[in-house]
């Protein structure tokens, strides 16, 4: 007796198991959200041009991961700023500049504006 009433008592647990199972399931063929698409295609080639700027300020990146800032427009200035930098992924830099005392490092994020791709520190 005590037997059956174990059995009856595990299949009872294993059905509910199973119900609530297709429950869930069903609720993984919803609809998803839509989505915000990515700034651009991850897939798409890029190369890093060397001199970049913003209008008021100066950035160089060469090719042996180091970069210079240029307070102006003028690269015959002397840099505000020198450091290495690195690439993360295709959409984030990361800048470390040699003058600070402890390790610091920036976030570059790349994106495309108007088809081109664009650098914001």
């Amino acid at each position: 007796m005590r037997t059956s009433l174990v059995l009856f008592g595990l299949m009872l647990a294993s059905m509910t198991g199973a119900l609530t199972g297709c429950n869930d399931a069903e609720r993984f063929l919803e609809p998803l959200p839509p989505s915000q698409p990515l700034a651009f295609d991850p897939t798409e080639p890029y190369t890093m041009s060397e001199w970049w700027t913003n209008g008021h300020q100066l950035l160089r990146l060469q090719a042996d991961r180091r970069y210079l800032l240029y307070g102006t427009t003028n690269r015959y200035d002397r840099p505000v700023q020198i450091g290495r930098w690195s690439r993360q992924s295709f959409a984030c830099l990361w800048f470390e500049p040699y003058s600070s005392l402890r390790s610091e490092r920036l976030r570059v994020a790349v994106s495309k504006v108007d088809d081109r791709i664009a650098l914001s520190i």
